[in-house]
């Protein structure tokens, strides 16, 4: 399983933010590129500032306004799928990417501009033209193109990128790694590494009224557990409406939306659908992992035999409304959400916590936090140059670093979303042990959304008779992907 843990600049570098939450002004970058937009990124910053920001090791290039040709999936509800904004919004988030932008266009002279529907990106080289320099998009479908040679391998574009630089991500790089092929390095440049992060949303009015143990005090404990959760959602569940049967107007321990109970719950404890083989490739060994069958056959317990989960089962286009009015009306005590998905409940009367899942036993050593995915990205295999294309993604990874990661943690997370200073430092938890499963991520359709899915929908224990049917596809999904690749065992 790939445990990531933020680097000690990375730290720094978020400590350093705060700055710059300070000293919030409202100066626009030039919406072009050129002398123009460095000259406006220069005004913008003040003295202190400048001296903490991280830099790249990309020398001094005049592009001449090239055109860099984002292809994305466009912005959507639950992440940041915009590479590139138009304008400022007075959204910290939204303006923060402006500014990295322009300033990146002031830095290269080069002009950035974006298209949506990442699924172009088949069509576009299938027919050889180059309409693209970097796609972004969902994992899973990002994962295929980039297997069936869509897109150039790391060592052709990255001569300019420093994988060591505290804006990539070693930890999530390497989950997208087989043996000593990158597949996408992650990092500062792809801000759905924090909107897919999941959480735990608790209800300080309930902790209080049923007299429950504090979550804070139980993660700063060690003592926060799958056991415990469980003591704590069987004494929320309440047929209030009295017709004996419980729906959307009773009382839960957890709402969430069914396909994201079993992974989120079996990352905590530790265990993954897609093992690894000592040298670094994917090993589908999970028919005889023992321990993940216990886990799942623990959070089918915990979620069904008490009533304890809000069974919306169809995951209709308005379970988000749906689990948001039973969490705000407090009636849940536990809400799951991804990071990017907490504003949506920032108008709520009742004040609420963030901490992470449970860990499995009290004897494992760290709270594991599931990322459901993100959008790594490719270099098309028609650009003419992909070493100049690499330099611009250097340029725009790291000064994400320097101005988005610092407005999405600290402020719109730190202070935006989470409503008091333990929430903070939960958020710094965790941060700090995120994982990406591959059964989760770039197989996804294949096994959570498969399998999984299906199998808690109906509550489904019978674990083996569903590994025994998904086994021979899995491997031979595998094998496809690594003879593609040319790899072997």
């Amino acid at each position: 399983m790939k445990k990531v843990f933020l680097s000690v600049a990375l730290i720094l570098a978020i400590c350093f933010s705060v700055v710059f939450a300070a000293c919030d002004n409202k100066s626009s970058v030039a919406e072009n590129g050129g002398e123009a937009g460095q000259q406006a990124a220069d005004d913008d910053e003040t003295p202190d500032i400048q001296d903490q920001k991280i830099t790249d090791d990309v020398p001094e290039m005049d592009l001449g306004g090239y055109e860099f040709r984002i292809l994305s999936s466009g912005e959507i509800h639950a992440w940041h799928g915009s590479v590139n904004v138009e304008e400022e919004t007075g959204d910290l988030v939204n303006d923060s990417i402006y500014r990295r932008n322009r300033v990146a266009e002031g830095r290269l002279n080069i002009l950035i501009t974006e298209t949506e529907d990442y699924n172009k990106i088949k069509k576009s080289v299938n027919s050889g033209s180059d309409d693209y320099d970097f796609v972004t998009g969902w994992c899973d479908p990002m994962f295929g193109y980039f297997v069936e040679g869509l897109g150039y391998k790391f060592h052709e574009y990255g001569r300019y990128i420093d994988l060591g630089k505290p804006y990539w991500d070693s930890g999530l790089t390497q989950a997208f790694t087989f043996k000593d092929m990158i597949l996408f390095p992650v990092g500062a440049v792809d801000i759905t590494t924090y909107d897919l992060i999941h959480v735990l949303l608790f209800n300080k009015k309930l902790i209080a009224e049923l007299e429950l143990e504090n979550p804070y005090g139980l993660v700063k404990n060690g003592e926060w557990t799958f056991d415990k959760y469980a003591e704590m959602v069987k004494l929320v569940v309440r047929d209030v409406d009295g017709n004996g049967v419980m729906n959307e107007n009773d009382m839960y321990g957890l709402v969430s939306m069914v396909k994201y109970v079993l992974p989120c719950f079996w990352v905590a404890a530790g265990v993954e659908t897609v093992a690894r083989t000592s040298s670094g490739l994917p090993d589908f060994t999970l028919p005889t992992d023992e321990k993940f069958a216990s886990v799942i056959e623990k959070i089918f317990s915990i979620n069904y035999d008490n009533n304890s989960w809000y069974q919306n089962k169809s995951d209709r286009a308005n379970y988000s409304e749906v689990h948001d009015k039973i969490f705000m009306d407090d009636r849940a005590l536990f809400y799951n959400n991804t990071f990017k998905m907490v504003e949506d409940v920032r108008g709520m009367e009742t004040d609420f916590g963030i901490v992470p899942y449970p860990k499995y036993t009290a004897n494992q050593e760290h709270h594991y936090t599931r990322m459901e995915g993100c959008f790594p990205f490719i270099v098309p295999l028609t650009v003419p140059d992909p070493e100049t294309i690499g330099a611009i993604i250097e340029v725009l990874a790291c000064e994400s670093l320097n101005y988005v990661i610092p407005a999405y943690y600290e402020v719109s997370l730190k202070t935006k979303h989470a409503r008091d200073e333990e929430s903070a430092e939960m958020l710094d938890i965790i941060f700090s042990h995120r994982v990406i499963d591959l059964g989760d991520s770039i197989w996804c359709s294949k096994l959570r959304d498969n399998i999984f899915v299906d199998m808690f929908s109906k509550n489904d224990r019978n674990l083996a008779s569903r590994l025994e049917k998904v086994e021979p596809q899995m491997i031979k999904e595998i094998e496809k992907a690594l003879a593609a690749l040319d790899l072997t065992y």
